[in-house]
């Protein structure tokens, strides 16, 4: 009798690929998110299938019974918008985005289900460098491209200007975001390796990750993640310190100041005007401000899952100048406008609480490549909540937010495997 099992390298691959697929360079970008739903449920529902075949229990671990109850907020206050919205398109457009965001937690849950070894752990974490690598290489020569034709471009949109006649033209290929999008993806993913690296005791590699990060992130003029980039810069030097370490650090430092100074600052390269043009807080103080009080005339209850968006006509009745427009850019403003604060409290508690139980990690009994997984999920997950504060609907994003959730679910996993080890022992 054959006997079937839940293959982590099979699955993680297929995640990896559909997640890092290029679907608009191939001509599918039409059906991208259909195949990815598609086969989250599938595997999904293959999990579920063996599991009960093999009378085995679903292991549910402290976090997970946060997001549970998160998303059956999001289902409660999915009817509430539903009930409010305006013709069949929008509960459609509401229906789907209410499946991205369960689906983002299945995506953790397969993973959470799937007993994991060392040779998985250095398995995926070479197979996942490589793709991570090979995208922000992507992501650096595109927005240097963008800056070259941008030379001698009237006005001081420059690549944004660019990207936007080339969105026009139709010859703008959309790759997991925008440009602020991309910059914390490379810098969550780079935190990651930095983590993992710098326990493997392979500190060139954690350097070479925070180099990626802040080179793709000042290219695509993101403030938010060259500030928080540099913050990992610095945990790194502070984490490893000694004096041949910081002689090559200093070189390093003065090397690029130099190569800087000659050609960053050149009339020619425009980050650096742009992000010297970017003053303020890109009005995220009048957001953070608008958000709060729409949260108090809703007494902190919420409005209804997705209102952000869908209710943006009469936030510009009402009066606000700024959320109409770009809405929170704000993860936790935008759960508190639409789920209150209960919403905010499970939402934040799962997170905090999957990190509260990866830093007791030297009570761990794991191998060494599973201890460097779990350091760097908690650089990871650390990250992830930082990005939070410049970013919006990341809980519901089906194109980032699954990559993550494919490595905090194998964290997860270890994590619940090696308890369930210890009382079995006991």
């Amino acid at each position: 009798m054959i006997k079937l099992r839940a293959n982590f390298r099979y699955i993680s691959s297929i995640f990896l690929a559909i997640t890092f697929m290029p679907w608009s360079a191939i001509g599918l970008n039409q059906y991208e998110l259909y195949i990815k739903e598609l086969t989250v449920i599938f595997i999904f529902l293959f999990i579920v299938t063996l599991k009960l075949a093999n009378n085995r229990l679903f292991p549910v671990d402290k976090s997970s019974k946060y997001y549970i109850s998160f998303l059956f907020l999001c289902l409660v206050y999915y009817f509430i918008q539903a009930n409010k919205a305006a013709g069949i398109q929008n509960i459609t457009f509401l229906s789907h985005v209410l499946i991205s965001t369960i689906l983002n937690f299945v995506i953790f849950y397969i993973f959470l289900n799937i007993k994991i070894n060392a040779k998985d752990i250095h398995y995926f974490v070479k197979y996942s460098f490589v793709l991570y690598f090979t995208v922000c290489v992507v992501f650096i020569a595109y927005s240097l491209s963008l800056h070259l034709l941008s030379i001698g471009m009237p006005g001081d949109g420059g690549i944004f200007t660019t990207e936007a006649q080339m969105e026009q033209q139709g010859a703008y290929i959309p790759y997991l975001g925008g440009m602020n999008g991309r910059s914390w993806f490379a810098l969550i993913l780079s935190s990651f390796y930095v983590g993992y690296f710098m326990h493997k005791g392979k500190i060139i590699y954690s350097y070479l990750c925070c180099f990626i990060t802040l080179l793709a992130s000042y290219l695509m003029v993101s403030r938010g993640a060259m500030i928080f980039g540099a913050c990992l810069l610095a945990t790194v030097i502070i984490k490893r310190i000694n004096m041949r370490k910081m002689i090559f650090f200093s070189v390093f430092v003065l090397l690029a100041s130099m190569l800087f100074i000659v050609y960053g600052s050149s009339e020619d390269l425009i980050s650096f005007n742009l992000l010297v043009a970017k003053s303020g807080l890109s009005n995220r103080d009048l957001l953070f401000y608008e958000a709060l009080d729409l949260s108090y005339n809703d007494y902190l209850i919420g409005r209804g899952f997705h209102s952000t968006t869908i209710d943006r006509p009469e936030f510009s009745i009402m009066g606000y100048l700024a959320l109409p427009y770009i809405g929170t850019q704000n993860v936790f403003t935008s759960i508190l406008i639409e789920l209150g604060l209960i919403g905010v409290f499970l939402y934040s508690m799962f997170w905090f609480s999957l990190l509260f139980e990866i830093n007791k990690l030297n009570k761990s009994s794991l191998d060494e490549s599973s201890l460097g997984f779990l350091f760097g999920a908690r650089y990871m997950t650390i990250w992830i909540l930082l990005s939070f504060v410049f970013n919006h609907y990341s809980q519901k994003s089906f194109i980032a937010m699954p990559i993550y959730m494919i490595f905090l679910g194998i964290a997860a996993s270890l994590l619940y495997y090696e308890k369930l080890c210890k009382r079995i022992s006991m």
